[in-house]
């Protein structure tokens, strides 16, 4: 009887620690940081940008302070919001907390927004059309370049393209059909090769077609990081319930592309991560080898 009893106890200390260190992932973001080089910047030219993404209407304080001051302390030339940022679901409403975050982030550095599939969740339904241009009217009032299916000019060397992806391609509990390379240059024609190219795609599983499609750098999401990544296993399930996703976090290199793809700031319906961090991604484009202090 009291091998059972210890035993009992044990497991509830271990299932304590297991809801604090959840509790404490879930509530504390941390700052990642990449470095590329290339030859398609002038030799002085240095741009650092900060990459947030899937923050589903979270708050890091009021008004979401936390997360300004965090995205303030890297300096920012630029800042890219990779989609997601709100929730299409109206029971899980609460577009304030995302805008005042976007609102906040305008202050440090010129935001660039591309849609994700609760974006694009918002534009195709009736009901909540209505929402959608609410958001198109903030983000307008606060000077954000909204890349649905455009690009736009970061620097004179650097040109950023936003991909709005169809609904089509985002089905849950299966894979997707496959995105075709040409499905990409049909929305956003094909990048000027003498410039250094940034992508910005919601979801990472099409990452062959990305690398083929002739850009420097690819920014992706959706997939959370894969919720709860093991050891040994690595990351477990993604938003659209499938197990084991490639490419859930992380930078990756093929050929000529790299493709860097967030774990995401936020969370949302399972509000769970496990060794599994939210994030604020920081990228540092340059000549030089040396990171800018």
């Amino acid at each position: 009887m009291a091998f059972w009893l210890i035993l009992l106890i044990i497991l509830f200390v271990l299932l304590g620690v297991l809801i604090v260190r959840i509790i404490f992932e879930v509530t504390h973001p941390e700052v990642r940081r990449y470095s590329f080089k290339t030859g398609k910047l002038s030799s002085n030219e240095k741009v650092r940008i900060v990459f947030l993404a899937d923050l589903h209407s979270r708050k890091y304080g009021r008004d979401n302070i936390r997360l300004i001051q965090m995205v303030s302390r890297t300096r920012p030339d630029f800042i890219v919001l990779g989609g997601d940022m709100i929730n299409a679901s109206s029971l899980a409403k609460n577009d304030s907390a995302a805008l005042s975050a976007v609102e906040g982030l305008t202050n440090l550095a010129p935001v660039f927004y591309v849609p994700g599939n609760h974006e694009r969740e918002l534009s195709e339904n009736a009901d909540q059309k209505e929402r959608f241009d609410d958001l198109m009217f903030e983000l307008e009032c606060m000077d954000v370049a909204y890349l649905s299916d455009r690009k736009e000019i970061m620097t004179e060397d650097m040109y950023i393209h936003g991909l709005d992806i169809d609904s089509r391609y985002y089905k849950k509990f299966k894979k997707n059909s496959p995105l075709p390379a040409a499905y990409i240059s049909s929305k956003l024609g094909r990048p000027d090769k003498s410039k250094y190219n940034i992508l910005v795609a919601h979801t990472p599983e099409f990452f062959d077609s990305y690398t083929q499609a002739g850009y420097d750098l690819v920014l992706c999401g959706h997939y959370h990081g894969g919720t709860i990544n093991l050891p040994w296993i690595g990351p477990l399930i993604a938003p659209n319930f499938t197990f084991r996703p490639e490419h859930s976090g992380g930078a990756y290199r093929k050929k000529d592309t790299v493709v860097v793809v967030t774990r995401g700031i936020g969370s949302h319906t399972f509000h769970i991560r496990l060794f599994n961090r939210p994030e604020i991604v920081v990228i540092d484009i340059r000549q030089e080898d040396e990171l800018r202090k």
